[in-house]
């Protein structure tokens, strides 16, 4: 029954794009293990990508599994953080045990999609006017991009531009492409 012998795996669905410099959500992904030596078990590295046995537990470059016997059933996490921009279609290597090597495929995209922001700002012409403007223009970066302007701690657009303001303290968050914000 050789065939029974070594590794197997469940796929990983692949990850939506993603800002480089931020951190996906967890995918799991299952490895089996059939007439195993009992010697520790490695998955990973793979650049982009961190290990976890534990959905919310610590993620690393790869993980190490020790003290299962000659069997194997481990659910996998793992979560997509890329430091550069581009496609991160690789392999996920599961090692160890004294058997055959397998290689879970795995797919992402890593963007830097964050536009350079420019105001043009319009203040109020007279006390107690309602007149201010702010233009802002994006430069660069991948969009559809979304606005969130907040004044005093409290969201109060969702526009590019906004106008009819009073004086004060506007601050603007624009996300697009990946989550870039």
């Amino acid at each position: 029954t050789s065939s029974n012998v070594g590794f197997s795996s469940s796929a990983i669905t692949a990850f939506d794009t993603l800002c480089i410099n931020s951190t996906s959500g967890s995918k799991s992904f299952n490895i089996k293990g059939a007439f195993l030596s009992g010697a520790a078990v490695k998955v990973g590295p793979l650049a982009g990508y961190k290990f976890s046995t534990s959905a919310n537990g610590t993620y690393s470059d790869s993980v190490t599994i020790t003290n299962y016997g000659i069997t194997l059933s481990q659910t996998m996490y793992v979560k997509f953080s890329p430091a550069t921009s581009g496609s991160f279609n690789g392999s996920v290597p599961v090692s160890g045990g004294n058997v055959t090597t397998i290689n879970v495929p795995v797919q992402a995209v890593g963007v830097n999609s964050k536009p350079t922001l420019t105001g043009a700002i319009t203040n109020i012409t007279c006390n107690n006017a309602k007149n201010g403007v702010i233009d802002l223009t994006t430069t660069g970066g991948a969009g559809v991009f979304s606005y969130s302007w907040t004044l005093a701690g409290v969201v109060k657009y969702s526009t590019q531009d906004i106008s009819g303001l009073t004086p004060g303290d506007y601050i603007v968050a624009v996300t697009s492409l990946g989550g870039c914000t």
